[in-house]
């Protein structure tokens, strides 16, 4: 019987090597599997920090565009008082120069009727 139990611890023996080595071989094809999972996380951690950092420079982008439309449309809110002002000084040199063609036509007829009571220039 001893030499049946030392063929079976025998046998157990190397079962247990043989599931050892099976389970050694395993652990490596699991460390290639987690080292190759590592990497491709760590490109990830570097892609999303990358679009973090890019969004961060869109957000200052933003805020800038934001605060120079807020400059733009107060000059031109500005540009259109302007407009409106250089419109009504227009309007009034109009005015004076339609006054002023008014009074030249009467001052034309006034000085031809004093000329016409002159006498003729002897030249």
């Amino acid at each position: 019987m001893e030499q049946r139990d030392f063929d079976d611890i025998k046998k157990r023996q190397a079962d247990a090597e043989r599931t050892f080595d099976l389970h050694t071989e395993m652990l490596k094809e699991n460390s290639k599997i987690l080292d190759s999972h590592t990497k491709m996380l760590q490109k990830i951690v570097h892609t999303v920090t990358v679009q973090r950092g890019d969004t961060v420079l869109l957000q200052n982008d933003v805020t800038t565009l934001q605060e120079d439309m807020t400059e733009v449309k107060t000059d031109i809110d500005i540009l259109k008082t302007e407009i409106k002002e250089a419109r009504a000084d227009i309007a009034s040199v109009k005015a004076t120069q339609s006054d002023h063609g008014e009074l030249l036509q009467e001052h034309r007829t006034m000085l031809k009727e004093i000329l016409s009571r002159l006498p003729p220039r002897n030249e």
